[in-house]
């Protein structure tokens, strides 16, 4: 399964969602960080990493 395919699988993820929108749930950002790592880009590995510091900060 592609990441394309589990993104668009996921529920109330819209189609042509953008991984990583800042309006995505967080625990959806933590999935994705666990199994798809590997193989994410490095482009949207540090996206994922600076929204999971964005949400960080909001928690302080």
């Amino acid at each position: 399964m592609t990441q394309t395919a589990i993104m668009n699988s996921l529920p109330g993820t819209p189609v042509y969602a953008k991984p990583f929108r800042e309006d995505y749930h967080p625990a959806t950002a933590l999935w994705l960080r666990d199994n798809l790592g590997q193989q994410l880009a490095t482009a949207e590995r540090v996206e994922l990493e600076r929204y999971l510091f964005l949400q960080k900060l909001r928690l302080q």
